[in-house]
C-alpha cells in the first residue's frame, strides 16, 4: 500500500531555531512519503534533518507539478501568502500549521512583548499580510489549519470558518523529556539564541546569584556574544 505523499514547502529549512517543524517532521515521516523544499537558506542549520532541495519560487511551481503530492503542507501564516495560491494554482490539496506568534498577531492589540525585537513597521506590515491571506484557509482545498486552542477566536475573528480550524497541539519527542532521574536544583535555559530569548538577562541574573548553579543551553545565532 503506497504511503499518502506530503509535500513540505518550508521558508527556511532546516534553521536551528525551527526544531518545532523537525520535531513535526519526524514524527510524520514513516506514514507518510515526505519531499521537503526550502524557499531560502537557512541562518543556522541543525543537523540530522532530513533530505531537502532549496528552490527558487518557479522552481517550487515545477516540483509540485513532478511530484504530484497528495497534500501540501506549511508552517506559519505568514507563509500563506505564498502556499496557498501555490497550491489552489496546482489543484493541491493544503494544510498549514500555525504558530504562536502568529495567531496572537490577530489579537486587536499587537504583543506589545515584541516590540523593541523587530520594527513597528515591519509588525504592521506582517499583521496585515497575515490578516489579508487568511482568506485561503476558507478555500474549498484548504483542508485545515492547525492552531492551538487558544487560537480559535483569533482565527474566528479574522474571517476563517470554524470548520476549517482543528484544535492541536504541536508534535513533541517524548523521549528527550522522559528522564526520571533527580533534577537538581540548578537554574536551566534552553534556546536558539536570538534577542526575543532575553539570554542575557538570564546570565545577569546567574551573576547577581552566585550561589547557585546557572545553565546556559544557547544554539547558533549570538553564542559568542553571550559567551
Amino acid at each position: 500500500m503506497c504511503k499518502p505523499s506530503v509535500l513540505y514547502v518550508l521558508e527556511k529549512y532546516p534553521q536551528i531555531s525551527e526544531t518545532y517543524i523537525k520535531t513535526e517532521l519526524e514524527a510524520v515521516r514513516d506514514e507518510y512519503d515526505i519531499t521537503v523544499v526550502s524557499r531560502y537558506k537557512a541562518n543556522v542549520s541543525y543537523e540530522n534533518h532530513l533530505p531537502y532541495r532549496l528552490l527558487e519560487d518557479e522552481a517550487i511551481e515545477e516540483a509540485v507539478r513532478q511530484i504530484n503530492p497528495d497534500v501540501i503542507h506549511s508552517h506559519w501564516l505568514k507563509h500563506l501568502y505564498f502556499v496557498g495560491p501555490l497550491a489552489i494554482r496546482a489543484g493541491v490539496p493544503f494544510t498549514v500549521r500555525s504558530h504562536s506568534f502568529d495567531t496572537i498577531s490577530l489579537r486587536a492589540r499587537g504583543p506589545s512583548r515584541l516590540r523593541g525585537l523587530v520594527t513597528r513597521d515591519r509588525l504592521v506590515r506582517q499583521r496585515a499580510r497575515i490578516r489579508h491571506s487568511l482568506r485561503w484557509l476558507n478555500h474549498e482545498l484548504c483542508r485545515g489549519v492547525l492552531a492551538f486552542p487558544f487560537a480559535r477566536p483569533y482565527l474566528e475573528a479574522g474571517g476563517v470558518h470554524p470548520d476549517k480550524i482543528v484544535d492541536c497541539y504541536p508534535a513533541i519527542d517524548h523521549r528527550l523529556f522522559d528522564d526520571r532521574s533527580p533534577n537538581g536544583d540548578g537554574v536551566m535555559n534552553v534556546g536558539a539564541a536570538g534577542p526575543k530569548k532575553g539570554m542575557e538577562a538570564f546570565i545577569e541574573l546567574a551573576s547577581r546569584v552566585p550561589e547557585k548553579q546557572f545553565d546556559l543551553y544557547a544554539l547558533g545565532y549570538d553564542v559568542e556574544k553571550l559567551r
